[in-house]
């Protein structure tokens, strides 16, 4: 708290130092500003009652990881005490929820980050961190203070980092290759329960057997249950017995699917959010007994859905 004082008025000088708001500073200061050293208000207006929790909520979208909250406390006899938990034990896509008993006294500041390299990006982390009180059944939230994504190097902090939400932004960027499936049947890729997706490419290749007429290839992008195709997909080319076509998709990308180039076709992906539960999945109109899928790669944009 700063008290700014006029030089010429002593008596009120000696009046805020005798109540204890001003330092004893000796002759020859021309200070304007003074301070003061007793009787100092608190740092922030976060008090912590005994009956006060911390609660954190954990999701991740992948196991194997640790996650550090640390906070530092003011108490009442003006020491400064640190309190520090170790978050382990995550299962995929499921919110961790732990609660732990504060020490009385001002909150001063609370950071979560990550004791180890496991999460690299954005969108695979996401944390909330708040107080309850008498922690009996559910925790209820009285004072919010972290609430985003938590990767890398990148901490949130209270006071100072911004809320987020879970779906806002940026989400993590996923390829993978997936299993080919059995001969003479269509692959399936299924959005996991507690995560959005946006499917930003895809290629797969099928090879057709030497028997049968022409195949017509396509894709769909379909609700739970396969009961509720949202965008459904044909190629407007056909393929012959005994060929191999590699099929892609890319998202935000004109191209022309009227012809194979190269034994190559290609199209442009809808942006479509996916649910958990939704399924990306090959269709083609003819497919035979002895036609195989491979070479099956995916790219996805991702965003965590916490389940408390």
């Amino acid at each position: 708290m700063g008290v700014i004082l006029n030089p010429a008025s002593p008596t009120v000088e000696d009046q805020l130092r005798e109540a204890g708001y001003l330092p004893d500073i000796g002759p020859g200061t021309n200070a304007m500003v003074k301070f003061a050293a007793r009787r100092v208000p608190p740092p922030t207006d976060l008090y912590i009652g005994v009956d006060d929790s911390i609660v954190i909520n954990w999701t991740s979208s992948s196991s194997g990881n640790s996650l550090v909250v640390s906070a530092r406390f003011l108490d009442p006899e003006g020491n400064i005490k640190t309190h520090q938990w170790t978050l382990s034990g995550q299962t995929p896509y499921t919110t961790l929820q732990s609660a732990y008993k504060l020490t009385e006294g001002f909150l001063l500041n609370v950071t979560a980050w990550w004791n180890n390299s496991g999460v690299t990006q954005r969108g695979q982390s996401y944390v909330e961190v708040f107080l309850t009180r008498n922690n009996t059944g559910t925790p209820v939230p009285y004072a919010v203070l972290i609430q985003g994504y938590v990767w890398g190097s990148r901490a949130l902090s209270w006071p100072g980092s911004p809320f987020e939400d879970a779906t806002s932004g940026r989400g993590s960027i996923n390829q993978q290759q997936e299993t080919s499936p059995a001969t003479g049947t269509e692959f399936s890729l299924f959005v996991p329960t507690g995560a959005l997706w946006l499917i930003r490419g895809f290629q797969f290749q099928l090879s057709t057997s030497s028997t049968g007429g022409t195949r017509q290839q396509g894709w769909a992008l379909a609700g739970p249950g396969a009961t509720f195709t949202v965008y459904n997909y044909i190629y407007n080319f056909t393929q012959a017995a005994s060929t191999l076509i590699l099929y892609a998709a890319a998202l935000k990308v004109g191209v022309d699917d009227y012809a194979v180039i190269a034994n190559h076709g290609d199209t442009s992906l809808p942006e479509m959010v996916m649910l958990s539960g939704w399924e990306f999945r090959t269709k083609n109109t003819n497919l035979l007994a002895g036609d195989q899928y491979s070479n099956i790669q995916v790219m996805w944009e991702e965003w965590l859905l916490p389940t408390l």
